[in-house]
């Protein structure tokens, strides 16, 4: 009995592994009528759990100037973003990767396409009267995006080294113990 206990410790840490993947923007241009900017980036999504992680993404040579967008829109039709800083009722800023759905995103990675038609305008960064009304259908648009020359902007994802959790980690260690007690104690 206490070897089929200790080999069930030994083995439940094999099992524990938790590998988010990491979206990366490729550059895409952004604009009116013309190419005028880029939005780039990545972000870290775990579909096992719901998570985002380390979300930086940005936008250069838009009439907005340029932002940081740091947090994901949770109530948003597309995969959204609110501007850095942004809470409450306060003004902000969103960018939206038109195309892409939560349910998208899984952990077995790849590419996939943000702005899916060609010749086609998507609003990528919209004004929002604050973060409670930031979701697709409200705001106002604020800098269009196009696939430029037909080239459709693409949102790739690779799976990270796998890590195990911290708990399988003491589990794991708390087996070896006993492990090791066990083996002394026959000895004696």
């Amino acid at each position: 009995m206490k070897r089929i206990a200790l080999l069930a410790l030994l083995l439940a840490p094999m099992t524990s592994f938790a590998i988010p993947v990491q979206w990366t923007l490729d550059g895409f241009l952004i604009s009116n009528f013309q190419p005028g900017g880029t939005a780039e980036g990545s972000f870290v999504y775990d579909a096992d759990t719901g998570v985002f992680s380390d979300i930086a993404l940005t936008t250069t040579g838009s009439v907005t100037g340029g932002l940081s967008y740091t947090t994901v829109i949770d109530n948003a039709f597309y995969l959204s973003f609110y501007q850095a800083g942004a809470s409450g009722d306060d003004p902000t800023i969103a960018l939206q990767l038109n195309g892409i759905f939560l349910s998208s995103l899984t952990n077995a990675g790849g590419v996939l396409t943000v702005n899916p038609e060609t010749n086609v305008a998507f609003f990528a960064e919209y004004l929002c009267g604050g973060v409670n009304d930031c979701s697709q259908g409200f705001g106002f648009a604020m800098t269009n995006w196009y696939a430029w020359n037909d080239t459709p902007s693409t949102l790739t994802g690779r799976a990270m080294t796998s890590v195990d959790e911290p708990g399988s980690l003491a589990l794991f260690g708390a087996a070896s113990l006993m492990a090791l007690f066990v083996r002394r104690r026959r000895k004696a």
